[in-house]
């Protein structure tokens, strides 16, 4: 019986430890996750001034990849956490009189996790967003979960123009050595 009895709390205590040596042989490291978005408002690019101007809609979907990143490409089979930190975007492309006048980016199944508050012109590239962070904490789930998610920029132009969207995503990533 003192056998059977010292057999079975070596095990628990082995399968308890093996648990806790997974746990500490975790990896954190940060990183940046990048893409760049094309969008074409009403067909054709061309100058309308803002006096001309007609509000235009535009959608545009990318999907944004973990595989794509070199750094995080090794772990992918191992990661047990995302944390999507901030948005960081750079809008170009536009000319004189192109004006954009709202822009959200939404994570397709969590909703809009930035919009821009401000009229994008041609005199600016780096526009800051305002973040929801809950919805932003969902989609880095989403993201640890699926390995990808899907982006999608939508807004209003002052009419038919294209301009590029570049967003850069810092995230810190938990991952298991020995999983």
């Amino acid at each position: 019986m003192k056998t059977k009895m010292t057999m079975f709390l070596a095990s628990v205590f082995l399968i308890t430890g093996c648990s806790k040596i997974k746990d500490a042989a975790e990896v954190t490291f940060s990183s940046q996750l990048s893409t760049n978005i094309s969008v074409v408002v009403g067909g054709t690019k061309s100058a309308v001034t803002t006096s001309e101007a007609k509000s235009l809609p535009f959608s545009e979907s990318k999907v944004l990849y973990l595989k794509d990143n070199t750094e995080i490409e090794p772990y992918l089979k191992k990661i047990r956490e995302i944390e999507l930190k901030s948005i960081l975007v750079d809008i170009y492309g536009l000319t004189e009189g192109q004006v954009v006048t709202n822009l959200a980016l939404d994570v397709e199944g969590e909703g809009t996790i930035a919009t821009i508050n401000m009229e994008v012109t041609p005199y600016m590239a780096a526009y800051p967003p305002t973040i929801d962070q809950e919805k932003l904490v969902q989609a880095g789930k989403s993201l640890a979960k699926n390995q990808k998610i899907t982006l999608v920029v939508h807004g209003d132009a002052n009419g038919p123009l294209s301009f590029n969207i570049n967003m850069m995503f810092p995230v810190d990533v938990i991952a298991g050595a020995l999983d």
